[in-house]
């Protein structure tokens, strides 16, 4: 696959110094091996950091639409309270008139 593969070399490019296994084929450098697997090590902990965050925003999502709800039905709740007292009221006033 490779003419030459070498072991721990350090890079030098752009005052950056770069610790990793070259692989060599037709005289030209064909890939720095350590510095792959690091960058695909580097992808797939972020794509599993933007999977936790999805889910914790599905998650709250989640609990925020459950607390939307029953703060609903609560505000539904004191709005029969509220026509049933006023009915009451209605009703006390109307026996008062007619006593």
């Amino acid at each position: 696959m490779y003419d030459l593969i070498l072991k721990n070399c350090s890079i030098v490019n752009e005052n950056k110094i770069t610790e990793s296994d070259i692989a060599i084929k037709d005289s030209r450098i064909e890939c720095w091996i350590k510095e792959t697997n690091s960058l695909n090590m580097k992808i797939e902990n972020l794509e599993r950091c933007i999977l936790l965050k999805e889910s914790r925003i599905g998650d709250f999502k989640e609990s925020w639409t459950e607390e939307a709800n029953s703060l609903n039905k609560k505000i539904e709740d004191l709005d029969r309270c509220l026509l049933l007292e006023e009915n009451r009221s209605k009703d006390c006033y109307n026996k008062l008139v007619k006593a």
